[in-house]
């Protein structure tokens, strides 16, 4: 949060920026939603239904993608309900969940609102409160944000029975589990058992389509600030700093219409200044609150690796592995988990076999956390950064992978 005043000097402004939560513009994804609404198509035809899962990197809008999607099935044909990893474990908590989206249709002037869904109390399972269909024989949609944190559920929770009946269809009616997580739930879900998606089912989410976030962009200027005149200029300018990730857009996008507000549509030369310093603040302070639980000094040698191989660029576990024990003899169960946390908060992206850093601004930040361990202790680091060149020199630059996501 910053207090700003004014280039007038008669007014005193906080820009702030919204981190979660459905999109105050969308554009875009064109695509994953014809994907979903022929999946949805699919499930009522066929009575059965299985996982939609949309994964990607922190900021990607996966949060604002499901709320538009969770949009799509109409309320006459499905019952939607939003859960968390817990529902997937509690019979109790699924239960709940389900009854009082049962009593919102009902409020909302269905004839029937159906059963007050209970837990079997012998079987103490969530798949035998999953066999009571919704009311008027609607389909039921279950939405789960933050997939990922399947993964820290109380040992013994049983969530892989109630996933792969869910993944399977095995309820006689449809029922669709809705996933959104960062780029590691995939392989969340795998450790749960499901480890197979069908064509089309697993969106790996990327940046938006430049059409898309100009339009964003276009929208925060005009439709939230009353931005008068050509506003392609602070478009272009907004989109070189954005690179197409929604959290990003928002960073920039909020406080430029504030300041527009303030200004009756225009943005002097002061107060552009202070929109772009604002988004790189935010975009620093979003990437430092992502790796709080991460040493300084090993974003420092991922940053070292980017500076000594470039960005965009994938390495293998065993290359990770060794840029993280340059400059420790770490215990190697003390690496896995510097490379699970790393998986966890969204600095890293990979599958357990090759990893990338998902976005290229997080990329120049890590090269920045490098820069500054290499000016509070040069010596040390100089010979840090030629360690991390020879763990690294069996790899020609031309050996290394690239990423690739969906857009849209």
């Amino acid at each position: 949060m910053v207090a700003y005043r004014t280039q007038s000097g008669k007014h005193r402004v906080t820009l702030d920026a919204d981190d979660r939560g459905p999109a105050e513009y969308f554009h875009g994804r064109t695509a994953i939603r014809t994907m979903f609404r022929q999946f949805l198509a699919a499930a009522e035809r066929s009575r059965r239904g299985t996982t939609f899962l949309v994964q990607g990197a922190p900021g990607a809008g996966k949060t604002a993608l499901l709320d538009v999607l969770s949009r799509i099935p109409s309320t006459s044909t499905w019952m939607t309900v939003h859960i968390n990893a817990r529902a997937l474990h509690d019979p109790a908590w699924m239960a709940r969940e389900l009854t009082l989206a049962a009593q919102g249709l009902n409020l909302a002037g269905s004839q029937d609102a159906g059963p007050v869904y209970t837990p079997d109390p012998s079987a103490l399972a969530v798949k035998r409160v999953l066999l009571i269909p919704p009311p008027m024989d609607r389909g039921l949609l279950l939405i789960l944000d933050e997939a990922q944190t399947m993964l820290i559920q109380p040992k013994g929770a049983p969530i892989p029975d109630t996933l792969n009946a869910i993944h399977n269809g095995g309820f006689g009616y449809p029922v669709v589990l809705l996933a959104g997580g960062l780029s590691n739930s995939k392989t969340a879900f795998a450790t749960m058992g499901v480890s197979r998606f069908r064509g089309g089912n697993l969106v790996n989410l990327g940046r938006l389509s430049g059409e898309s976030e100009r339009a964003v962009i276009r929208d925060w200027l005009v439709l939230a600030g009353g931005a008068r005149g050509d506003v392609d200029p602070w478009i272009d300018a907004i989109s070189k700093e954005t690179q197409g990730w929604p959290h990003h857009i928002v960073s920039y996008g909020s406080p430029a219409a504030q300041l527009l507000k303030l200004n009756g549509g225009t943005l002097p030369d002061q107060d552009w200044q202070a929109v772009l310093n604002f988004g790189r603040q935010r975009k620093r302070e979003y990437y430092e609150e992502r790796a709080s639980e991460i040493a300084l000094e090993d974003l420092a040698l991922l940053g070292g690796a980017i500076r000594c191989f470039g960005k965009d660029r994938q390495w293998s576990h065993s290359q990770i592995v060794s840029v993280l024990e340059v400059a420790r003899n770490a215990d190697p169960l003390e690496t896995k988990g510097i490379v699970e946390t790393m998986l966890a908060k969204g600095i890293l992206a990979g599958d357990m076999r090759t990893y990338h850093v998902p976005i290229p601004s997080m990329e120049d930040w890590l090269q920045e956390r490098f820069a500054a361990a290499m000016q509070a202790s040069p010596d040390v680091w100089r010979d840090i950064f030629e360690s991390i060149k020879a763990a690294l020199r069996p790899a020609a630059k031309g050996q290394f992978g690239f990423s690739g996501q969906a857009g849209g």
